[in-house]
């Protein structure tokens, strides 16, 4: 017979051998983050966040902050992207640098690359049109950076996929049924699948919410 404080013991021992491994969220709250409605991505050669632009009172600034893991940092260099919200921000690994698209209330097309220390405003032969809200993700494996959707000024939002070669924007036709055009939804690659992953969005002919997750590879 096991004595009772024995069994207690060997019980607890039992127990907490059959916990999984914890995983908890964290707060962080370190002072000067960035406006909401900005474009940001991982820069992962130098390994900071990437922030610009947002709003203030509902006005588009071209504020840009980096965020190293434990504050933010206020990057100010000139010349830069006008003031914009809720542009389309990824890294490009290969190249090692950040490219903006779009953005509001931007009245033109423009196609920005950030090096770390410079911003670029490229001249490429064609790009996309006039959009806000768009999504965008780098694929490693095609080395590009994929663009998708957007709001658009006709109010019918955009359901085009362009992708970023260091040079040029390619607009791509799918070979079969996607996505409705959206803006403000999340697209990342998933490397596992060797795919980027769309979830959700906001369409405006809908005038509702999306719900959807689409794979492009």
């Amino acid at each position: 017979m096991i004595a009772p404080s024995r069994l207690v013991a060997l019980c607890a021992v039992t127990f907490v051998g059959a916990v999984p491994c914890q995983v908890n969220w964290s707060l962080a709250q370190p002072g000067n983050a960035p406006p909401p409605f900005g474009g940001s991505c991982w820069d992962s050669q130098r390994e900071v966040l990437v922030a610009f632009g947002g709003e203030v009172a509902g006005i588009p600034v071209f504020t840009m902050r980096e965020w190293d893991g434990v504050s933010w940092t206020d990057r100010s260099p000139w010349p830069r992207p006008t003031p914009r919200s809720r542009p389309a921000l990824a890294y490009d690994e290969v190249r090692g640098e950040a490219v903006l698209f779009g953005g509001f209330p931007t009245p033109v097309p423009e196609t920005w690359t950030w090096d770390g220390n410079v911003w670029t405003q490229r001249s490429p032969a064609n790009q996309p049109s006039v959009r806000f809200g768009a999504a965008a993700a780098y694929d490693p494996v095609r080395d590009v950076v994929v663009l998708f959707g957007g709001f658009v000024p006709s109010g019918q939002d955009t359901d085009e996929v362009w992708e970023w070669d260091g040079v040029d924007w390619s607009l791509r036709t799918p070979s079969g049924p996607g996505p409705v055009g959206r803006g403000a939804h999340r697209m990342v690659w998933d490397g596992a699948r060797g795919a980027c992953v769309v979830v959700g969005g906001f369409s405006s002919p809908q005038n509702t919410t999306l719900a959807d997750v689409w794979q492009w590879d």
